[in-house]
């Protein structure tokens, strides 16, 4: 008997922090989800790693451009950002499968897909900063983070 509620109290012990991560995650509206990132990106500089198209979606799946679409997009749209030219993001939002990053004063923007059928709903914040950054290196290359302000003492 023992056994069995110290066997049930470390199952709790190992699930209750993830149901509290799930349930904070949960608990944000989406633009405040999609805002946190956007502060969260906003701490490396980026530089483009190739001419990057004036579009709206530059489709990003697996950390990799869908190039079908780029070049005809770079094609009719012109370029928003030239290759080895910095550039800032000015955006980001949480679409259902998707986070689309927008760069150059909302000029371009990367659709960064989810794997799956997954939901941006259904990601942790972790999840989706690593998503955002691994799609972002599609076409960018990020330097360094700017360090957090430090903390007064209390």
């Amino acid at each position: 008997m023992r056994y069995r509620i110290a066997l049930i109290l470390i199952v709790l012990l190992l699930i209750a922090p993830r149901m509290l991560s799930a349930q904070e995650t949960q608990a944000k509206t989406p633009e405040v989800r999609a805002a946190e990132l956007q502060a969260e990106l906003s701490k490396s500089t980026y530089t483009a790693k190739r001419s990057v198209p004036m579009a709206e979606g530059i489709f990003v799946e697996e950390g990799r451009v869908v190039e079908a679409l780029y070049g005809p997009a770079l094609a009719e749209h012109g370029t928003a950002i030239a290759a080895r030219k910095p550039a800032t993001i000015s955006k980001v939002a949480l679409l259902d499968r998707a986070i689309q990053v927008y760069f150059a004063d909302n000029k371009c923007s990367l659709l960064i897909l989810t794997k799956g059928d997954r939901e941006t709903k259904d990601l942790t914040d972790a999840q989706l900063l690593e998503l955002a950054k691994q799609g972002i290196g599609a076409l960018f290359t990020a330097k360094g983070e700017t360090p957090a302000p430090a903390k007064k003492a209390t």
